[in-house]
């Protein structure tokens, strides 16, 4: 399409919906953004009488052409070209008659997804597809947790594969909404030229035969809210079972993708695709479009942050290109802290959306879930199958077992090598629900005793880091006692008996570290052998590395802590005799 055609189409919609022409500026910026020139590049080739106010004359011009649309569809710099092409064409064709649509059309809201530039580190995905496809699938389940991307994946190689528009069936956001299936085939039999059956079934038959001659494509978007916790097919609506019956035949012509945050645990022969995460190389390609700085090492953090998740992606880069002015330092300076991410509102949406649904379906996974927010996953980054099974300490054994595996199926953990962890952003939504709830001190005292039992002996650093989480444990409860006295547990090793964890920090090198954990708890410790011990272990270590003077007056508090326990305990006897 030549950008002079691109232009006075722009221009008639403008002038339709508010009587308003295109400015020198705004011809400019749409001439440079269909060159794909970033916003910085716009004013050197194309005369442009204020450069300062491009971003700001540019986010106004995207927001007046989204709403020439009906319904309105949402312009951004990347997705122009491809929105303004597609509308043109649509508006040069003739309205079909009624009778010639051989299925759905996708709906308009969703069509300005499928825009060439926007579509980024999806090519292994789409590779992927296509080989399920040539081993001969006709039925395959896109699943990952939410934002990842499964909807526009499943609308683009759907679009690329078919040369006809989708058959589409959008189930529902929340069980109570679910559309039946029987309405569904009903309506799409008569799209497709044929009369339904009296019964459901005979509806299938009819619908398995037309599927048999004839290549269709066809996107079920949002299956979970009709899945139960074992990922079964919900009671009220069992007729799905049929309906994807006949979708999974192979000798089917048609093609149907079916996404879902939860796996469907049916006897049908369809195929699971498991949906990875976007690349940090995507997301710099997807802001790198915008002009931004994509090369930043923030980017990488952020993308880690986000966990590579789609969503968080588009919402970032429009975030930063407005209202940071394209700074993604100066963005990430803002939202980020020691406690984590201040996380955009619809991330933190869809996670208390995920929550929700979870606390809804399954509660023994989801007690699970809020209580594995009291591990950190920093120093020990991986908790062991045992570690998630003690936090189940009221569900039978089996039952927990059930519930770790439930959760990795959803994709709400993340499993290496035969451990488990959590992704930040749920771990943080975890830890903050589960302070809110009456097993937060349980929760932490089990995993501090689990941890504490999990090591027997302290040969090397990769055990004398593991044994100190359950000091960890202990800080985020205030229990500082308890912390001080992981601090003195003595355990043997090859070279001595009965050696005080802290010991073996400063044997093992990890002076730094042994220093650092008992300064934070020394004052708030009560009177106690272990307090006598974690000074001794303090001057020890200050002695080690040269502080001399601080060595002498952490022994000496060591002595004095000793003397008071003794007198303590001489004035016991002495009321005891």
């Amino acid at each position: 399409m030549d950008i002079e055609v691109a232009l006075k189409f722009i221009e008639d919609l403008l002038v339709r919906k508010s009587a308003r022409k295109l400015t020198e500026n705004e011809k400019a910026i749409l001439k440079g953004s269909w060159d794909d020139l970033t916003l910085d590049r716009i004013p050197g080739k194309y005369s442009f009488q204020n450069a300062a106010d491009i971003r700001k004359t540019a986010s106004k011009l995207w927001q007046d052409i989204s709403t020439v649309f009906d319904p309105p569809i949402k312009v951004t710099k990347p997705k122009l070209k491809g929105i303004i092409e597609q509308q043109w064409r649509l508006r040069q064709e003739p309205e079909p008659k009624t009778s010639e649509l051989p299925i759905i059309i996708t709906s308009p809201e969703n069509s300005d997804r499928l825009t060439e530039r926007d579509f980024v580190g999806r090519k292994e995905a789409i590779a992927d597809l296509d080989c399920l496809v040539d081993r001969g699938a006709t039925c395959i389940l896109i699943q990952s947790p939410g934002g990842v991307g499964k909807t526009v994946l499943a609308e683009r190689y759907l679009s690329q594969r078919f040369n006809q528009p989708l058959l589409r069936f959008d189930i529902a956001k929340d069980t109570q909404n679910i559309n039946s299936a029987e309405g569904w085939i009903e309506q799409n039999l008569r799209k497709l030229g044929e009369e339904p059956g009296r019964e459901f079934l005979v509806s299938c038959d009819r619908l398995r035969t037309k599927l048999h001659s004839n290549a269709i494509a066809i996107l079920i978007d949002n299956l979970e809210p009709a899945l139960d916790k074992n990922g079964k097919l919900i009671d009220n609506h069992r007729s799905y079972v049929e309906l994807l019956r006949v979708l999974c035949d192979p000798s089917l012509k048609s093609l149907t993708l079916i996404t879902s945050r939860e796996r469907v645990c049916e006897n049908l022969e369809m195929t699971l695709y498991p949906l990875k995460v976007l690349s940090v190389e995507a997301w710099r390609e997807y802001f790198s479009q915008e002009g931004l700085n994509a090369d930043s090492p923030v980017l990488a953090l952020i993308h880690k942050a986000y966990g590579g998740n789609a969503l968080a992606m588009n919402i970032l880069r429009e975030r930063i290109a407005l209202d940071y002015q394209g700074d993604i330092e100066d963005y990430w300076e803002f939202h980020y802290t020691e406690e984590g991410v201040s996380v955009e509102t619809a991330v933190q949406n869809l996670l208390v959306e995920q929550f929700s649904r979870l606390e809804s379906v399954d509660l023994t996974a989801y007690q699970l879930l809020c209580r594995m927010g009291c591990f950190r996953y920093q120093d020990v980054p991986t908790v062991p199958r045992n570690g998630l099974l003690c936090l189940l300490w009221d569900v039978p054994k089996r039952d927990a077992l059930g519930a770790i595996e439930r959760l990795w199926n959803r994709g709400l953990i993340e499993r290496v090598n035969r451990e488990y962890k959590l992704h930040p952003l749920i771990r943080q939504e975890a830890f903050e629900r589960l302070k809110l709830r009456e097993d937060w001190e349980k929760a932490n005292r089990t995993a501090a005793e689990f941890w504490t039992e999990s090591v027997k002996t302290i040969e090397t650093e990769i055990d004398a880091i593991t044994a100190l989480e359950a000091y960890y444990q202990y800080l985020q409860i205030e229990d500082f006692d308890s912390a001080a006295d992981v601090i003195a547990k003595e355990r043997d090793h090859i070279y001595e008996m009965d050696e005080p964890l802290g010991c073996s920090f400063y044997r093992l090198g990890l002076l730094i570290e042994i220093e650092k954990v008992i300064n934070t708890i020394k004052n708030q410790v009560n009177l106690g052998f272990s307090l006598v011990r974690i000074y001794n272990i303090l001057g020890d270590t200050y002695w080690m590395t040269e502080k001399l003077q601080n060595a002498l007056l952490a022994h000496e508090k060591s002595a004095e802590i000793a003397q008071k326990i003794s007198t303590q305990k001489r004035k016991v006897m002495s009321i005891k005799k």
